[in-house]
């Protein structure tokens, strides 16, 4: 069996349609299967350092103008709502450029931010759009939330304000970390389903394949957030742990499916 694995993007196709793989994944060095974990924590590290730094510009440039000038926004139960008009739209302009909108719409008639505007906010029924630049990110409310987007909501985010230099410091070790746990504990679920079968393949094997099978799922949940479909963060982890683990199981019955066979 070959033992040289080609780009990121190819192993994650190959990982997703050919079982066989795993049994070469289960075979390369450590140190190369490990590699693959460090590059998909390099795109979720990526993403949450651009969401981080949206959030340091809102923070930085407009966040006492927009406790001092925006209506009370309600969220009961994961749904906003406002007593204005809307679709409400409020600009700022500090100095000689695009100025910053905040836009209140809970009707749904209003789907993002405006190009003209350098950044924004809308706040939606179900959630919250920022834009900054070409950088559009959205925030879902949970099902079950209930809190008041007003003056002290804002002054709440000044306090955490201190803390965003060194989360976008230690985002990409704490991505790596996360995914190696998680890829260390979808391997245990591995090892037990093979023992219950009586093959009992090595821990290092199953957590290399972890490693592949934690880059598809995470590549999944991508694919889902790209596409525009939005759901409750707990059932995004939900889908990442099935797919995690239901490839990393059909992976181990492969492996030894081919053991016998050899």
């Amino acid at each position: 069996m070959a033992r040289r694995i080609g780009c990121f993007f190819s192993d994650v196709w190959r990982s997703a349609t050919d079982m066989r793989f795993y049994g070469t994944a289960a075979a390369l060095p450590f140190r190369s299967a490990f590699l693959h974990l460090v590059k998909v924590s390099l795109a979720i590290g990526s993403m949450l350092a651009v969401m981080l730094a949206a959030q340091l510009f809102f923070l930085n440039n407009v966040w006492r103008w927009c406790a001092d000038n925006l209506p009370a926004v309600t969220v009961l139960n994961g749904t906003a709502s406002a007593e204005v008009a809307q679709p409400m739209v409020i600009e700022h302009r500090s100095g000689a450029g695009e100025p910053f909108a905040v836009i209140i719409d809970t009707t749904g008639a209003t789907e993002g931010v405006d190009l003209k505007y350098r950044a924004g906010v809308l706040v939606k029924k179900r959630g919250v759009v920022f834009r900054v630049g070409e950088t559009v990110f959205s925030r879902d409310y949970l099902a079950d939330a209930s809190f008041t987007i007003d003056r002290r909501y804002f002054e709440s985010l000044v306090v955490r304000r201190r803390w965003i230099a060194l989360l976008a410091a230690g985002v990409y070790p704490a991505a790596l970390a996360a995914l190696f746990l998680q890829s260390a504990a979808a391997a245990a679920v591995g090892v037990f389903a093979s023992r219950l079968r009586g093959a009992g393949l090595p821990f290092r094997a199953v957590l290399q394949m972890s490693f592949y099978a934690a880059a598809l799922a995470v590549c999944f949940i991508l694919a889902i957030l790209l596409v525009g479909v939005r759901l409750d963060p707990r059932v995004l982890l939900g889908v990442y742990a099935f797919v995690h683990v239901a490839f990393l199981v059909a992976a181990v019955v492969s492996a030894e499916g081919g053991a016998r066979a050899a």
